[in-house]
């Protein structure tokens, strides 16, 4: 049963939530990260680009003046120009450190005020104090060196100092709150970082949660359920609940499961009736015994005595009656003899995979040879020429008595239904697949196709009695024996020129002679005795 037949959501909705949720969280935790690191920055900013430059123009802007003020004392006191050079020095250093701090100080009102107050002291110092005192000692007026003025001096420089000092204290308490703040900013980013850690795990402990109450529980369930079903307890329900899709699933082996049992059901209905039926196949199997045993001796019996007395008749008063009565009693011996061949035939087709030795490796060489040797009498009387493939022929899982008789009948039948030619019997083997193919070809009068099939009837003959003699079962019996061995023989039509049998068996083993074997396999001649035909 499918998803869209069940209530609830399906697994593919399910995702899609999740992963919503998922997207959800992970964009909230997103911006509050970047909030959190974007505050750090700015607190760090205003901490190493504002602030710490700003109280290191400060101290800058201390040593500028204070070399002012140690300059401007010195050229006064001594005359000497060379103290004035620390306080160029320091008037330079002074204008770098305060366009350092006009920035922060534009920014900052509570430093930009403590900024403008040093400004105010440090301009009142040098424009009342300083320069006028370097003008007057240049010019040679000794008034720069007074007490009053020098008392003058002194206590504005100390207004200029109490003023860097304020400036540096409120530089000092903008970077104490900076650096809180730049700390505060910093444990709010690993305080958020923690959190958004905490959080994926709990999302990701509820996801797998979820997934193994919906999903992977239902499918080991399941799995669980479909192996003890495998195992053969057929009696239990499948029911999971879970997702729809599992839920479906479930139902339909559920429904194979019901469908098993109902084929099983008629199985043993079928077992059944087919149990009865080898019972009476055995029934039947045995009455066909007890035919063959009455067959082979209560019929054989009678058949012999009646050829017996004939056979006497014939020796006793042949030229004593008249031409009819020798001819009525040559019909007598010729039916109880055709009469005892047709039993002994029958007999031998009913035997075959029943009266078997068992199946061994056969060499087919051997096989053949032994073949050969029953068929000698008819080969040296016909002229026969035997061929077979070059090397050695395969060897074969079979029962030996068997497949004499079946290349005996083949070759038979070859050496019988000889034509006008000087009869030649062609024999080749090869690998065609899983199978070996053995081929059995004349050049003999040959069977036409329509009769293929038709030849391989027992008791059907194709020609008159008294052309060629036999009770037209060898075909028969060669198809039952190639069956009985898990093949199959056919007359090959596409060869002319006489009749081509092919048998199929399966393969036992084969050695590298063995070659594939098409209609036009090529054939040497080998000598036609027993002894020399064994031989590869």
């Amino acid at each position: 049963m499918s998803a869209s037949r069940r209530g609830g959501l399906t697994l593919r909705q399910r995702l899609a939530i999740l992963l919503g949720i998922s997207a959800g969280v992970l964009t909230i935790a997103s911006v509050i990260l970047f909030s959190a690191l974007a505050t750090l920055a700015t607190q760090r900013e205003a901490v190493v680009a504002d602030i710490h430059p700003a109280a290191l123009a400060a101290r800058d802007l201390r040593t500028a003046l204070v070399d002012q003020e140690t300059g401007v004392r010195g050229f006064v006191i001594t005359g000497d120009p060379d103290f004035l050079t620390p306080y160029d020095r320091g008037q330079t250093a002074e204008l770098v450190a305060k366009a350092a701090l006009e920035p922060l100080a534009a920014r900052d009102p509570e430093i930009g005020a403590a900024f403008e107050r040093f400004r105010l002291a440090a301009d009142a110092w040098q424009s009342t104090f300083a320069v006028p005192s370097v003008e007057q000692t240049i010019a040679g007026d000794p008034s720069a060196e007074s007490d009053a003025v020098q008392v003058q001096g002194r206590g504005m420089f100390e207004e200029v100092r109490a003023s860097i000092d304020e400036l540096e204290l409120e530089l000092d308490s903008k970077r104490t709150d900076a650096v809180d703040a730049l700390n505060q900013a910093a444990a709010r980013v690993w305080t958020v970082t923690i959190c958004v850690l905490i959080g994926f795990v709990a999302l990701g402990v509820v996801i797998a949660v979820a997934l193994n109450r919906s999903v992977t529980g239902p499918i080991v369930q399941l799995a669980n359920e479909v192996r003890g079903i495998a195992e053969g307890d057929l009696s239990r329900t499948v029911a999971v609940e879970g997702i729809p899709e599992i839920e479906g699933l479930a139902e339909d082996i559920d429904a194979m499961r019901l469908q098993i049992l109902g084929e099983i059901e008629r199985l043993n209905q079928v077992n059944l009736a087919v149990g009865a039926q080898a019972v009476e196949l055995a029934r039947s199997n045995a009455d066909l015994e007890q035919f063959a045993y009455v067959a082979s001796h209560d019929l054989q019996e009678p058949l012999r005595k009646i050829a017996g007395f004939c056979q006497l008749l014939e020796r006793r008063y042949k030229g004593q009656l008249d031409d009819r009565a020798d001819e009525y009693i040559a019909f007598a011996v010729d039916g109880a003899k055709r009469m005892q061949d047709l039993i002994n035939d029958l007999l031998s087709f009913s035997r075959v995979g029943r009266s078997t030795d068992g199946f061994e490796p056969l060499d087919l060489s051997a096989v053949i040879a032994e073949s050969l040797d029953n068929l000698r009498s008819a080969i040296d009387e016909s002229g026969a020429e035997i061929e077979v493939t070059v090397g050695e022929l395969p060897t074969v899982m079979g029962d030996r008595r068997l497949l004499v008789a079946l290349f005996q009948n083949l070759i038979g039948n070859a050496v019988k239904f000889r034509g006008e030619e000087h009869p030649i019997v062609q024999i080749g083997a090869g690998v065609e697949g899983d199978s070996f193919v053995v081929a059995v070809a004349d050049n003999g009068i040959g069977i036409d196709e329509e009769y293929a099939q038709q030849i391989f009837t027992i008791f059907q003959r194709l020609h008159n009695r008294t052309d060629y003699e036999g009770t037209g079962i060898g075909l028969a019996l060669a198809k039952k024996i190639v069956e009985f061995h898990g093949g199959s023989i056919w007359l090959d039509a596409t060869v002319t020129g006489g009749a081509t049998f092919r048998f199929r068996l399966p393969v036992g083993s084969r050695s590298d002679g063995g070659a594939r074997l098409g209609a036009d396999a090529p054939l040497v001649s080998v000598p036609s005795t027993a002894e020399e035909a064994s031989s590869p």
